[in-house]
């Protein structure tokens, strides 16, 4: 097994945490300490989140901060309350479901929204049920500097999953750009897919009618792309290759023939 940092051992305290088993086990790569906690309660910990502070208890330390700030400001049946108790428990409770990619990846909470009061001081009220919170780095924590109210599709441009082109000198998602062009998201993927850039990539040339001729029969381009089962990136693709979009849809007719027979 790997040598452990920062050696623990039994006796030892972490906040309300007393370890009671050290190295009790070995998973997904860590070290797992046993700990009982002041409240009675006793369970394993993994040995990064016991000494660097992220496991203070076995949970019964959020709920109680949870509970008196509640009891206190007068707003815990509010969405902006609901917002922040979720937040903090995700960041902070290891029994959480999301507390992995949260807490568990090193997604702190600011010391300052330890309190209620002055994270809605800081966010205020929530603009619309439309909204949450977001993070504008997200792999950075939660802190007034680091997070606003956002609407799905801002939540959903700044996922780690997300693809970005710069239009007009100014950086965007996919999502975004389509959007701004009047165009679907998976035709400007499908073409950064391809390998198309400059003003072909945000050309909206496609979507008008082009009428191609292939075996006497006309079609605009889109509807021979459907037709003979043509897919946009293969469609681009070879026509960066040299082809002409009749030699292209030649070869996918002739193709869907062959699986037909």
């Amino acid at each position: 097994m790997a040598k452990v940092k920062h050696e623990v051992i039994i006796g030892d305290i972490f906040g309300r945490l007393t370890i009671t088993c050290a190295r009790s086990s070995h998973k997904n790569k860590s070290w797992y300490h046993k700990a009982k906690c002041i409240c009675g309660k006793e369970k394993e910990f993994a040995h990064s989140n016991i000494v660097s502070g992220k496991s203070k208890s076995c949970g019964c330390l959020s709920r109680e901060i949870t509970s008196k700030v509640a009891s206190t400001h007068g707003m815990s049946k509010t969405a902006e309350y609901a917002v922040w108790s979720r937040v903090w428990s995700r960041c902070t409770n290891p029994v959480v479901e999301r507390y992995p990619n949260y807490g568990g990846r090193g997604i702190s909470v600011c010391e300052r929204w330890a309190k209620f009061e002055n994270f809605f001081s800081d966010m205020g009220f929530l603009p619309s049920k439309n909204h949450s919170i977001g993070r504008i780095d997200n792999d950075g924590n939660y802190n007034p500097e680091n997070c606003r109210w956002e609407t799905r599709e801002q939540q959903a441009n700044n996922t780690s999953k997300s693809r970005w082109v710069d239009f007009n000198g100014k950086r965007m998602s996919v999502t975004s750009c389509a959007k701004l062009l009047g165009i679907s998201a998976d035709t400007l993927g499908q073409r950064l897919i391809a390998g198309i850039s400059g003003d072909d990539l945000f050309s909206l040339s496609d979507l008008r009618p082009k009428p191609i001729t292939v075996n006497g029969e006309t079609r605009g381009t889109v509807e021979w792309m459907k037709f003979a089962i043509i897919p946009i990136s293969s469609f681009y693709l070879l026509q960066r290759k040299g082809m002409t979009p009749e030699d292209i849809i030649k070869k996918y007719l002739l193709k869907k023939t062959l699986l037909a027979a």
